[in-house]
């Protein structure tokens, strides 16, 4: 009796072990499809959110905001994109998502004619998490991006100036 126990135990435990590899496989699978990546998701709910009518999709689209000076008058400033703000630590980026402008730039921030509203009782934390991841990565895209062109201009400078200083007989032809 006890041998036909074991045998159903170990079928068990093989069967239970094989539905744990294939929830496993099928979660990889999900998380490297798009819609399941936090970056994604935070940019579709930007894009839905409105994000982009008060900060723009890029530096060639800023959108404009005014901001009061002491004496009353109002004073164009452009809204920067939400990569823009230096703000490059999620739990930063959170924060303002979250709650608005930190205390700490409350005062500056009431001179603005458009003002970032807190979006806590509208999304919940993941949703704001997913913000913040997608910020995140266009900021580290668009940094890799920025320092690649400076890396390319860079040796395009020095072919040129070596191409300046060797005469054509005495360069390499390598291939």
């Amino acid at each position: 009796m006890s041998d036909r126990r074991g045998a159903i135990s170990a079928r068990l435990l093989w069967v239970l072990g094989g539905l744990v590899l294939v929830a496993g496989a099928a979660a990889a699978v999900l998380e490297r499809r798009g819609e399941f990546s936090p970056a994604v998701r935070g940019e579709r709910l930007a894009s839905e959110a409105g994000c982009f009518a008060c900060h723009g999709t890029g530096e060639e689209n800023h959108r404009g905001n005014f901001r009061q000076l002491a004496s009353g008058a109002w004073r164009p400033k452009a809204i920067p994109t939400l990569w823009e703000n230096g703000l490059d630590r999620a739990e930063v980026l959170k924060d303002w998502i979250a709650n608005g402008a930190p205390a700490a730039e409350a005062e500056a921030h009431r001179r603005l004619f458009i003002q970032m509203p807190a979006y806590s009782g509208f999304y919940d934390a993941r949703q704001i998490d997913d913000l913040a991841a997608w910020i995140l990565a266009e900021q580290l895209g668009r940094t890799l991006l920025a320092t690649a062109a400076a890396g390319r201009e860079k040796t395009r400078r020095r072919t040129a100036a070596w191409h300046a200083r060797v005469p054509p007989g005495r360069r390499s032809t390598r291939s």
